[in-house]
């Protein structure tokens, strides 16, 4: 495949002309002629193209011209076009293009006409004009065409504080072969004030004719208003008519209401009546912030909540609602959290009530009190409990004593595992080493499994980024009337390179009680090694 490419550009009087000119041929003989002239003037710009594929060229793929998929297209066509664009005044530009493609191999013809004129001037309406044409024909008849027009007007007025209008007329008529076209013709007309003044307000008018006798005509008005202190509001409707059926109302209301500086309060309330989807309602409410800093025997009152429902052709669809109140209590925080959610899939609302105290973290304390207790409804609607009780105490000499009692672990897709258990934990710290003894009993609902493990252990940090862990322990596991005694231990290294880099290796025979609970060949002795390393 040969080839040429031939070039050229010349500036005189602050214009320029280029002159390009690129012609391949193959082995056959058969080739690409494409030939561009330009003119470039500030307030003038001419282009013309010349492009001859012969109907034999068989190489379009191999080419690296980025535009190769439309040589493909134009294969046997002799096209011409023409892009003139002229900057008549500061405030009126005009852009056409003309184009012309004729295969005569195959008896057919491409063409399109396309006016762009844009008029704006500074203190007057800004009108855009566009018409475009496309044919495409053969001697059969039309195979594609569309005629488009569209006409926009924008303008602003300096009254109430700045009003925009926006109209818009387009009519787009499409043929496919030798079917009857099909013209859609659009009307919209905006009027909109300044959204920055307190109070503004929006009106639409759109009127949509698709032929054929079908229609669908819109016309809606919004208002917001700020003019009540720490209080806006926002309304609205809109109504739809549709030749075909299926019209419909829809109605808007809120507002958002600033109580004190950080506590604010929203409400929405969307209304849809009929309509293709069918009608539809849904509301939204939240209250976030401080309360008080003081009630009673309470300290710094603050509350998270939330409320969001929806409901389609009559059935609800959508419940997500929270409530969340915390508040300092006797150095510590107090927690109520609660959630109720509606899983569409199976229609059941699965709930969650939170009850939590933390006593102050302060390590200086000599106890520190954690109670957790949590109420659900799975996702799949069985009722479950979860609770975490935690005593820690201090003593002279670096002992601690810890007592704690726990029921419930998170399982798979939002269930609960009925495990629980209690474990009462001794610990020395001397020098680097800290010395435990601890006694756990576990229990399985599901499983009918017990264990009640008596263990020792030593843990010591080696240096500032490493420390081992050891433990040993004996443990008799009860199921089914029977009563196995078994060893258990943890073996656990950890060194750490920097914040961003460490590795842990631990090596652990656990009781059984949760073997099967989860994953029914699941063994009781875990190997596990971590690795953290980030990459740039």
């Amino acid at each position: 495949m040969t080839r040429t490419e031939i070039g050229g550009r010349l500036k005189i009087a602050g214009s320029e002309i280029a002159l390009k000119s690129a012609n391949l041929i193959d082995n056959k003989g058969a080739g690409v002629f494409r030939e561009a002239v330009t003119f470039k003037h500030p307030r003038l710009s001419i282009r013309a193209n010349f492009q001859n594929i012969d109907p034999t060229f068989s190489r379009i793929m191999d080419l690296s011209d980025a535009d190769k998929k439309n040589l493909q297209q134009d294969l046997g066509f002799k096209r011409t076009d023409y892009a003139i664009t002229c900057q008549a005044t500061k405030s009126l530009l005009i852009d056409s293009y003309f184009y012309d493609s004729t295969n005569v191999t195959e008896g057919q013809t491409r063409g399109q006409t396309r006016h762009k004129i844009a008029y704006t001037p500074a203190g007057g309406p800004k009108v855009h004009l566009l018409r475009d044409d496309f044919a495409y024909v053969s001697e059969s008849g039309n195979l594609a065409s569309y005629s488009h027009q569209e006409i926009k007007v924008d303008h602003s007025f300096n009254v109430l504080g700045g009003v925009a209008f926006n109209s818009r007329s387009d009519v787009y008529t499409d043929r496919e072969g030798l079917k009857d076209p099909q013209t859609t013709t659009v009307s919209e007309n905006h009027l909109r004030s300044n959204p920055k003044a307190k109070t503004s307000f929006a009106a639409d008018v759109v009127n949509i004719d698709y032929g054929m006798g079908r229609t669908e005509n819109t016309q809606a008005v919004a208002v917001k208003s700020a003019a009540v202190r720490n209080l806006s509001l926002v309304a609205g409707m809109s109504s739809t008519q549709r030749s075909g059926g299926q019209s419909e109302a829809n109605g808007q209301f809120g507002f958002e209401w600033a109580a004190t500086k950080d506590l604010k309060m929203t409400f929405s309330l969307n209304n849809r009546d009929g309509g293709p989807k069918g009608s539809q309602q849904s509301s939204s409410f939240t209250l976030n912030g401080p309360l008080a800093k003081r009630f009673l025997f309470l300290r710094d009152i603050t509350v998270a909540s939330g409320a969001n429902q929806t409901s389609l052709r009559g059935k609800q669809t959508a419940c997500d609602n929270a409530f969340k109140f915390d508040a300092g209590l006797a150095g510590g925080k107090l927690t109520f959290d609660n959630t109720d959610k509606l899983n569409p899939k199976n229609g059941v609302y699965y709930t969650s009530r939170i009850f939590q105290y933390e006593s102050d973290k302060d390590p200086k304390k000599p106890v520190h009190l954690t109670i957790f207790r949590q109420n659900l409804t799975t996702p799949l609607g069985t009722r479950a409990t979860k609770r975490n009780y935690a005593l820690d105490l201090k003593a002279a000499g670096n002992a601690t004593m810890t007592l704690s009692s726990y029921f419930g672990k998170d399982g798979p897709n939002g269930t609960v595992n009925a495990v629980g258990g209690m474990v009462v934990k001794l610990s020395k710290q001397i020098g680097a080493n800290t010395f435990i003894a601890d006694y756990t009993t576990d229990s399985n609902a599901a499983t009918a499994r017990h264990a009640r493990v008596v263990g020792f252990g030593v843990s010591r940090r080696i240096s500032p980024k490493s420390s081992y862990e050891l433990y040993y322990g004996w443990c008799d596991l009860a199921e089914k009337g029977s009563t196995e005694a078994k060893n258990v231990f943890r073996l656990k290294y950890d060194a750490k390179i920097d914040a961003s880099h460490y590795v842990s290796f631990s090596l652990q025979r656990k009781s059984g009680v949760e073997k099967g609970s989860i994953n029914p060949w699941e063994g009781d002795t875990v190997g596990r090694i971590d690795l953290n390393f980030d990459f740039d």
